[in-house]
């Protein structure tokens, strides 16, 4: 929820300066008559494209923000959580893949080397 919070005022913040400092470039079209050249427009395409890309950064960042919000409320609003049941089994109760009321045997473990003790 902080990250996100952080996320979000890093993204408003450069989303404000980056409209202010752009606003007359993405005002105007992209032409001959604005560029001079198609370096120009290429130029003023790709600063539209980064800005249509800030915008929905800047609207995922916010959605992010709310649901963490939305789930952190939600989860401290009956300020108490509820103790989960568990069951405790006893030998006679297990049931196996072997059928009912049998213990499994436990694995032999398989080694390609032989494990050999030494008396050292």
């Amino acid at each position: 929820m902080f990250s996100n919070s952080f996320l979000l005022l890093l993204w408003t913040v450069s989303f404000v300066l980056f409209t202010w400092w752009s606003s007359g470039m993405l005002t105007h079209t992209c032409n001959k008559g604005n560029w001079r050249s198609s370096v120009g427009i290429n130029i003023c395409r790709l600063f539209k494209a980064l800005f249509a890309f800030t915008c929905v950064g800047l609207v995922s960042t916010l959605l992010a923000t709310h649901l963490d919000l939305r789930v952190y409320r939600d989860d401290t609003r009956s300020s108490k959580y509820e103790q989960i049941e568990t069951k405790t089994l006893d030998v006679d109760q297990t049931h196996t893949a072997y059928g009912e009321d049998e213990v499994a045997a436990p694995r032999e473990t398989y080694h390609s080397v032989p494990v050999v003790a030494r008396d050292d």
